[in-house]
């Protein structure tokens, strides 16, 4: 009744589905970039916060200590570093891109996977 008015509604048979005929589907789905937008931000965030939490632990586990609180604010401030200074500008990000910055990501995707190989292979051998 908001989307056509009373008047046409007073008139049909079967309101409900005779409405959804005269809904077209594309409107819903222009409507739906502001939820996608907040969805992609808000998992964004959680995977920075995943990968500082990670790093930290990481950290802390291979200097051997209890508290995780030494190393939070310094890798928080490293993180923040890195990210406003690797790339100034789009023109560099686009540079960086084309020439091996790609290359780079997928090595660094794979280091916590050589972390797991390396710890396996010293409990199986400390096993022995």
């Amino acid at each position: 009744m908001l989307v056509f008015g009373p008047h046409l509604t007073s008139e049909l048979i079967y309101p409900e589905l005779e409405l959804i005929r005269f809904i077209r589907a594309g409107s819903f789905l222009e409507n739906l970039d502001p939820v996608l937008i907040a969805v992609w931000l808000t998992s964004l965030f959680i995977k920075i916060s995943l990968f500082l939490f990670i790093s930290v632990i990481a950290l802390t586990h291979s200097f051997s200590l209890q508290d995780h609180k030494p190393f939070a604010l310094s890798m928080t401030a490293i993180m923040a570093g890195l990210s406003l200074f690797m790339a100034r500008s789009k023109m560099e990000l686009a540079h960086l891109t084309n020439h091996g910055m790609v290359s780079l990501l997928l090595v660094a995707e794979v280091i916590p996977v050589l972390y797991f190989v390396v710890d396996w292979t010293r409990t199986a051998l400390t096993k022995r």
